[in-house]
């Protein structure tokens, strides 16, 4: 209890005074009123004693108006209370468009998931986030390609190419309209536009897509050719292998190496001549050169030599100190003593220069073991002389496959020069 409340409220209360004539007389006189007279909610508690002088249910510590029931808080602290302040915040947006009429630093909420957009990182909620939309604000659009203002999603031609999407087969690349082969590079880019394998600067028709037809030369005109390529206005192929024979009159018309068969034998003349047959005598396609069982015929459908094999110098047997190194030297372009001195076997059958020399002619490009088309000490022949030391896999070709080699695995070259390897002699 205040046993001695001070005075808090020094009022002047109006007065009227009428005389017994009937005169009217008036002024003003003060009332001082003490803290124990003071009760804002006449709720019988004075002022001083209540926590709650204005009975709104808000002490009055938390209480920003404490004497009027009306009011409790005041946010922006302008003095009006927030149920008059029509910008509670003072962000100076009224409360009725303010998403957060409580919060100075939010006012908009897009996606309405709480976060105003201030803090948000992705506005418009289409989980994009804003730093990457450019149309933060709505949720339908998130690219605009051509920066036209347009959004991809309602913008016919995303990339302002001048080819609308639906008739542009690469929409987002101003650079591109048609993918012809559909590999996803565009024909502007692409260097074989209907993916035949042919590159466009050698296709006759570099639009027409080949799949499907054989183009055995890679001319870009196939073998044979189907109805929708007679209604291109294409027609077939009639040098299929492209060696400058008609298919008409080429025996082997899918065989650039070969056209003619002038004694029927069933081997080719060019291939007959290159191994000392002869092109007009069919009885020796039963022949056998090299003694090693298997008929010449059998030989040029094995896709082996005729005549000579890996055993150069004719002993019966496949060495790397002798054969081997023999090809080495032939290949390095020694001939005459050079090529011989210390390489031949003792029970070798050939021992001159001249006779190895052609031995090893003899084999053609067979000795072309990597298949680059060049034969060569540092490749060919170091393969061939690996080999003959009984090395495989990796031990037999690192360092010494060219960069331009048809034949790269280990088991491939393998392959070939067991083919030059025949297991009788």
């Amino acid at each position: 209890m205040i046993n001695n409340p001070r005075i808090e409220h020094d009022y002047e209360q109006r007065y009227t005074v009428v005389d017994s004539d009937g005169n009217v007389g008036k002024g003003y006189r003060s009332i001082f009123i003490t803290a124990e007279d003071i009760d804002t909610d006449n709720d019988g508690l004075v002022d001083y004693l209540d926590d709650d002088d204005d009975n709104d249910g808000v002490i009055d510590t938390l209480d920003a108006f404490p004497l009027d029931a009306s009011e409790q808080l005041d946010t922006d602290l302008d003095g009006i209370g927030n149920n008059a302040d029509s910008d509670d915040d003072g962000d100076e947006i009224e409360d009725s468009s303010d998403a957060f009429p409580l919060d100075a630093a939010e006012s908009v909420d897009t996606d309405g998931d709480g976060v105003g957009n201030n803090t948000d990182t992705d506005d418009d909620g289409d989980g994009v986030l804003d730093s990457a939309d450019s149309f933060p604000l709505n949720a339908s659009e998130s690219l605009d390609t051509d920066g036209d203002g347009i959004g991809n999603n309602a913008d016919p031609d995303d990339d302002g190419d001048g080819v609308e999407d639906t008739s542009d087969e690469l929409p987002l690349d101003a650079t591109e309209t048609i993918d012809t082969d559909s590999d996803g590079i565009g024909n502007n880019a692409d260097e074989d536009d209907d993916g035949d394998g042919v590159a466009d600067i050698s296709d006759a028709f570099p639009l027409i897509d080949l799949a499907g037809l054989t183009d055995t030369d890679s001319d870009g005109i196939p073998n044979d050719c189907d109805t929708a390529c007679i209604d291109l206005g294409m027609s077939a192929d009639d040098d299929d292998d492209g060696d400058g024979v008609n298919d008409a009159i080429d025996l082997y018309p899918l065989d650039g190496r070969y056209a003619q068969d002038s004694d029927g034998d069933g081997m080719p003349d060019a291939w007959e001549s290159a191994y000392g047959l002869n092109p007009n005598d069919p009885s020796d396609a039963a022949s056998d050169q090299d003694n090693d069982g298997v008929m010449a015929l059998d030989e040029f459908l094995a896709g082996t030599p005729p005549a000579g094999s890996l055993d150069i110098d004719g002993n019966g047997q496949y060495d790397a100190l002798t054969d081997g190194l023999l090809f080495l030297r032939d290949m390095f372009g020694l001939d005459g003593d050079s090529l011989v001195n210390g390489t031949v076997a003792s029970d070798a059958s050939y021992t001159e220069s001249t006779d190895i020399a052609s031995r090893i002619e003899l084999l053609g490009s067979f000795i072309d073991v990597d298949g680059n088309g060049q034969v060569d000490a540092l490749t060919d022949g170091l393969l061939i002389l690996r080999y003959l030391f009984g090395l495989e896999g990796d031990a037999l070709i690192n360092g010494v496959v060219a960069d331009n080699a048809t034949r790269t695995t280990a088991s491939d070259i393998e392959s070939h020069l067991e083919s030059l390897k025949p297991g009788t002699l």
